[in-house]
């Protein structure tokens, strides 16, 4: 499933590139589910997914009494938990592609294990500015009825797989939501921060990082090469099937999947090298 909403139309962009990515692996009971409230910008996929409109005044509901905006995510999971009659849910950001095996992930969650895509590391132990603080509130307090210990790892949420078995990890990963946001933790990584608790605590959570990339870290360079696929696409007048072949044949190592935000200077060199490939670019020292 996917949650796309707002103007920006590289988030569209994104998320049909993603769901090309996958269709080929698909098998036909999987089903693919978009929430969103541009239902008209997914047209060119109509007969290969399924479309929940959503109107923004339900989703500023979906934000919570404390109005946090990645609340929506856990919320979506939720309508399409209630939707699809409690099967395996399988989110993923739309800033996100398959390059693996997309089997490993459905034998994961068809073995009751939940999936995120990144082990970032244990909370106690992060030099991150953003999660020193969280682990200060909240180490070794007891929230709806778990104990936050010094085990328990940050996971990154761009993918998120919740096995049929513990489908009311997002329940709990929603009461976890709405009690944290009452402390005075940042609200950008509280979703992320609740499902990575809930996870843990329902059994192990398996990585999806072998199999699908998340490029978060360097959307730039990479909505550069979907505009491309997509550009091919209309100029050749393409069928969805061809696109999905096409997009097979990508070398996803081409492009870098992160580059570290402190990586100024490379980013740029790496973004306008892309860009302009063979030309040559002089870039003007940063004054002493």
């Amino acid at each position: 499933m996917y949650l796309v909403f707002g103007q920006d139309r590289s988030n569209y962009q994104q998320a049909i590139f993603s769901i090309l990515s996958l269709l080929p692996q698909l098998h036909d009971n999987d089903e693919v589910v978009v929430i969103t409230d541009s239902c008209d910008r997914f047209e060119i996929l109509n007969t290969k997914i399924r479309i929940i409109k959503i109107s923004n005044e339900t989703l500023e509901a979906w934000k919570g009494n404390y109005g946090n905006f990645f609340r929506i995510k856990i919320m979506a999971m939720l309508h399409v938990a209630k939707d699809t009659n409690n099967k395996s849910i399988l989110y993923l950001d739309a800033d996100t592609f398959l390059f693996g095996n997309f089997q490993n992930l459905r034998v994961h969650l068809e073995n009751g294990y939940n999936i995120m895509h990144t082990n970032e590391g244990k909370l106690s132990a992060s030099k991150s500015k953003s999660q020193k603080p969280m682990w200060k509130s909240l180490k070794g307090k007891t929230v709806e009825n778990i104990v936050i210990t010094d085990s328990l790892c940050m996971w990154n949420a761009g993918v998120i797989g919740i096995s049929k078995a513990h489908i009311d990890a997002l329940d709990i990963a929603l009461k976890l939501c709405d009690t944290i946001s009452k402390t005075d933790i940042k609200p950008r990584l509280i979703e992320q921060l609740s499902v990575s608790i809930a996870l843990s605590h329902l059994g192990g959570i398996q990585s999806a990082e072998n199999d699908i990339g998340h490029y978060w870290g360097n959307k730039p360079m990479w909505n550069e090469k979907i505009e491309d696929v997509f550009l091919d696409n209309y100029f050749k007048n393409l069928t969805i099937e061809d696109l999905t072949q096409t997009i097979k044949t990508i070398d996803f190592k081409e492009i870098p999947i992160h580059i570290k935000s402190r990586d100024t200077k490379l980013r740029l060199q790496k973004l306008v090298s892309y860009i302009f490939k063979d030309r040559k670019v002089e870039f003007i020292k940063k004054r002493e």
